[in-house]
């Protein structure tokens, strides 16, 4: 293992099957560098000196992993808060819904079960009190349209009238928050 001048620890690996030398960081906020077999632990040290500030500059905007109390703490932080939020808009559109689940979806903010049940990802707690509302009114309108027609878009538009720069947020800002 090497480390940077800043201490930071790399994790070295040789491959094989390499053509290049690649040094990147993870989603748990490791650096790694791949070696090809036949290039020389001085030549990976080179580029890790070279790269210094870019490492720097990407670990910063690299978004800390949360330890389980804290996820835990999020998970029912969001429930409480999306389950007034839900309520509060279930009865603004005159629907029920049988349940909430508070998730760790890889891909999803939230979804609508036919049975009614409405599921949202519990990193929604860490966004703006604007996109959590928006998410939360996209689900209610599902339990009058479970589709994505334009009615559907204009029951969302009566009460998110700005839903779709909050779209463009959490298209924007997903990365940040996975």
């Amino acid at each position: 293992m090497l480390k940077t001048s800043q201490g930071t620890p790399v994790l070295v690996r040789r491959d094989r099957r390499a053509r290049q030398i690649k040094l990147y960081i993870t989603a748990k906020h490791e650096v790694k560098l791949t070696l090809p077999w036949y290039v020389p632990l001085s030549a990976g040290k080179a580029i890790i000196k070279a790269k210094e500030m870019w490492l720097a500059e990407a670990l910063a905007k690299t978004p800390k992993i949360l330890s389980a109390p804290e996820i835990k703490n999020h998970k029912i932080a969001a429930l409480g808060r999306l389950s007034a939020l839900a309520g509060e808009y279930a009865r603004k559109y005159g629907v029920v819904f049988k349940n909430i689940r508070i998730g760790d979806q890889a891909t999803r903010w939230g979804s609508c079960s036919r049975r009614g049940t409405l599921s949202f990802n519990w990193r929604l707690i860490l966004t703006p009190e604007n996109i959590r509302r928006y998410v939360v009114i996209h689900e209610i309108c599902h339990l009058r349209e479970m589709n994505h027609s334009s009615r559907f878009w204009r029951l969302v538009a009566e009460e998110c009238p700005e839903y779709q720069e909050c779209r463009k947020w959490l298209r924007k800002n997903k990365e940040n928050l996975t």
